[in-house]
């Protein structure tokens, strides 16, 4: 593929992957390699969501095109609604600064202008809308598809979205949000501005529990297990242990691209941005990197069979994580070869199975 990609998002089994180049939208199916859908839109395609299933939602805004006559707006701010190989259905709404796609495919939410849309994927209606103060920066849904979490810089809200959807309840944050995420169990991360992390409990809208990151950080994602979490700042990533209260995964990057579906691997930029490194998130003695690309990806996304999605100012193309001088790396950096139990934790499975052949 051609042209400057703005954006990736891959569902989290890593099965379709939607991609906006320039006015264009496209679903790929990472089985077969073929494109799925494709659209053309007048104006700009923005903020994409896309479900296991393959239901996606993404938002539109007009572009501003010079003439001799002038300047005129192409194009509308709205968002689509559609799944792979229908037709989308597009909706008007000012302003769009975030949208999601529920992990069920049940419901679809906007944030406009100082307001939260949730809508029906399959009847393609709005079933609620909220007012909110203050600009909406992130919308999340819990791994169940039960909660909506409604992210602004001062607030946060949680509306129940199961059977007769509620009016968000308000949490009482004591900080200004960075940032915030579900975790595997339902639980909810919420990163304060001054470093410090606090855990809620959807079901009861109370805070069960926090800590302080101690170096300032920016991101916060779920970990690879219901014990961790993965704060990202301007220079490292960490696995934060939330049972042992320590750091266990730990790497120096300098921006971090993306983190896979099952939540086991990130791509970040290394060596000054020159090169992408796939991680694994592990806290044990082995070498977290699975391969290095000597190229800066500006966008990257995990998709199935052990691959990766990555975009350079050239176009995107589907790259394998590549294992084979990771045995050889791995061994180097222990000073011995690498167990039978190590090679089925930190190679992927096509090659563990080829070391033991």
């Amino acid at each position: 593929m051609d042209g400057s990609i703005a954006g990736m998002a891959a569902s989290p089994n890593g099965r379709y992957l939607a991609v906006i180049a320039g006015p264009e939208f496209m679903v790929f199916d990472c089985k077969t390699g073929k494109a799925i859908q494709r659209q053309r839109h007048r104006g700009r395609v923005r903020s994409i969501d896309i479900a296991d299933d393959g239901y996606f939602v993404f938002s539109t805004e007009p572009t501003v095109m010079f003439s001799a006559s002038g300047q005129e707006e192409v194009g509308a701010s709205g968002f689509a609604i559609g799944s792979t190989g229908q037709a989308e259905t597009w909706i008007p709404l000012n302003r769009i600064a975030a949208v999601a796609v529920s992990p069920t495919a049940e419901f679809v939410a906007v944030a406009g202008d100082y307001e939260v849309q949730l809508w029906s994927v399959r009847t393609r209606s709005r079933c609620s809308e909220w007012d909110v103060p203050g600009a909406v920066k992130k919308l999340i849904f819990d791994p169940r598809g039960r909660y909506l979490a409604i992210v602004s810089s001062e607030n946060l809200w949680l509306a129940n979205v199961c059977a007769e959807p509620s009016a968000p309840h308000l949490l009482k944050t004591t900080d200004s949000i960075a940032d915030a995420a579900y975790g595997g169990d339902g639980r909810f991360f919420v990163l304060h501005a001054g470093g410090g992390v606090s855990i809620w409990d959807p079901n009861t809208k109370e805070s069960i529990d926090g800590f302080e990151a101690g170096e300032p950080v920016t991101q916060l994602f779920p970990g690879p297990g219901f014990d961790q979490i993965v704060l990202a700042g301007a220079s490292r990533c960490v696995a934060w242990s939330l049972k042992a209260r320590k750091i266990g995964f730990n790497v120096r990057h300098e921006g971090l691209l993306a983190m896979s579906g099952d939540r086991q691997r990130i791509a970040v930029l290394q060596e000054q941005g020159r090169e992408t490194w796939i991680c694994n998130l592990v806290e044990e003695n082995v070498e977290a990197r699975l391969y290095c690309y000597r190229t800066r990806f500006n966008q990257a996304a995990f998709i199935r069979n052990e691959r990766v999605a990555v975009a350079d100012d050239g176009g995107m193309r589907i790259e394998p994580i590549r294992g084979a001088d990771l045995e050889e790396e791995l061994s180097d950096r222990l000073g011995r070869q690498l167990t039978t139990d190590e090679r089925e934790r930190y190679l992927p499975d096509e090659l563990s199975e080829q070391s033991q052949m």
